[in-house]
């Protein structure tokens, strides 16, 4: 008879024998004065077998990456390659009775590959594959040296560029030099199986006919995929483009408007409008520091574009509900010390642009409004229990003990872990890092904060620290 009240491990050395196991839970009902316990009991058996006796099932799952296995996604396979194509692996792994998985990629497994055709496709013993040549072969999965599986394996030609394409056809613009617009144009240069090209280089040509004046977009060599164009002071009419690279081409057709009137006293119509309406507070990499600009443009008789207002300057502001705001763009999270701060919560706002009046007793002329909403599609973190009963006194290494907690998928490292909120003797305490509070008992945990860091994608910020918090609301046993 044993009484494991810490780490739960059953040893069974030999075939054929017997535990009898029972399983006491403790839990306590804090509302109860004096706190009445509540013991729940289960007894089952757990019976030793041979090793050998957890046999293999008949689902294989193959896929071919480039990478390490644990960034294979199983349920979407890579079987197809290029010709050429250097540095891949066929991964397998066969479903076992205990529904563990034999995994190509431990050396004890025995799994070995083949392949139907050297000519098309060449695979070592280890899994190392080489596409030679356009064509279709067969990769065999052996299991000590019994074949169990196969998978096709479709080897396309050499990578070459097959989509140079623009994002759009076509701009329009003011060439207004109050408002300076610019726009841009992106290109998509990838290979027949959806890859980035890894270099860009093509060329813009002016095509026959276009107006007279400043060109909007910069002629000549371009190694960027990105096209500017340039309104203030460009030739008024409708200009055309040819974009030539990797033996293909495309057209480019830029419209540049010219109003009517370019002063500011003429303007006819005004309209506030923001870059985003919608700003969701779920971090991620290179999606972390969150922001709205707002712009309040002047149009002219003819509907062109032709002031700019400076929102932040001496005759135009603008406002979030009541609060007069002093810079030139919303923002909604920001960052202090490394760590982020939401400057303003989910919810509905009104963003109001106004015009100074020339005569101080009278009202400021409200010049245009626009709406944007505060979403948060943050996951809500879960956990694992693990332990309901733990030797380590430290709170917070008692929490680590006791439970795992995940998010996005992703178990949450223990040192990531950084503050509990916990409950004992009907008193709620907070514990952080640092803390050092030894206790015994029943502590009623109730939730537990960690941080993950994400590159903002500004190498002047750097990485920023995220905090979350798990709502635990499980008692654990501190002896």
């Amino acid at each position: 008879i044993v009484n494991n009240a810490g780490d739960y491990e059953l040893y069974l050395f030999d075939k054929g024998e017997i535990a009898i196991v029972e399983m006491i839970f403790h839990t306590y009902k804090y509302k109860e004065d004096p706190v009445e316990e509540i013991v729940v009991r289960g007894l089952d058996t757990v019976t030793a077998i041979e090793a050998t006796e957890i046999s293999l099932g008949a689902a294989t799952e193959f896929s071919l990456s480039d990478g390490v296995p644990a960034d294979i996604d199983w349920k979407k396979p890579v079987t197809t390659l290029a010709a050429g194509d250097t540095g891949y692996s066929v991964y397998a792994r066969i479903k076992k009775s205990d529904d563990s998985y034999l995994e190509s990629w431990d050396p004890e497994s025995k799994i070995t590959f083949s392949s139907s055709d050297d000519a098309t496709l060449v695979v070592d013993t280890y899994g190392t594959i080489y596409p030679v040549k356009q064509g279709t072969a067969v990769v065999i999965v052996y299991y000590d040296g019994v074949a169990r599986a196969t998978v096709t394996v479709n080897v396309i030609g050499a990578r070459a560029v097959t989509y140079f394409v623009p994002d759009k056809a076509s701009v329009t613009i003011t060439n207004s030099t109050n408002v300076k617009a610019t726009e841009e144009f992106g290109v998509k240069i990838q290979d027949q199986l959806l890859v980035d090209w890894p270099t860009v280089s093509f060329t813009i040509e002016a095509l026959q006919g276009n107006p007279a004046g400043v060109t909007p977009v910069r002629l000549g060599s371009y190694t960027s995929k990105t096209i500017g164009v340039t309104g203030d002071g460009a030739g008024a009419g409708t200009w055309r483009y040819l974009v030539k690279g990797y033996d293909k081409q495309f057209m480019l057709t830029v419209i540049v408007q010219e109003p009517t009137s370019d002063k500011e006293a003429d303007v006819k119509i005004w309209r506030l409008s923001l870059d985003k309406t919608t700003v969701d507070l779920a971090v991620a990499d290179k999606d972390v520091l969150k922001s709205i600009t707002p712009t309040l443009m002047g149009y002219a008789q003819n509907g062109v574009a032709s002031f700019k207002a400076d929102l932040t300057g001496v005759d135009y502001y603008y406002t979030i509900g009541e609060d007069i705001q002093t810079a030139a763009s919303i923002e909604v999270t920001s960052v202090s010390g490394g760590a982020l701060s939401v400057d303003i919560g989910k919810g509905a706002y009104i963003v109001n642009a106004y015009e100074k009046n020339a005569d101080p007793d009278k009202a400021d002329i409200l010049r245009g409004t626009a709406r944007f909403t505060v979403t948060d599609s943050t996951p809500a973190a879960t956990y694992v229990l693990e332990n309901t009963t733990t030797t380590e006194k430290n709170v917070l290494e008692a929490v680590r003990k006791a439970f795992k907690v995940v998010f996005r998928g992703e178990d949450v490292e223990d040192a990531d872990l950084s503050e509990v909120t916990y409950v004992v003797g009907g008193v709620e305490h907070t514990d952080t890092l640092n803390d050092d509070t030894v206790l015994a008992g029943n502590l009623f945990i109730k939730s537990v904060k960690f941080t993950k860091t994400y590159d903002s994608g500004d190498p002047i910020v750097g990485n920023v620290n995220v905090v979350y918090t798990a709502n635990i609301g499980r008692t654990i046993v501190v002896k």
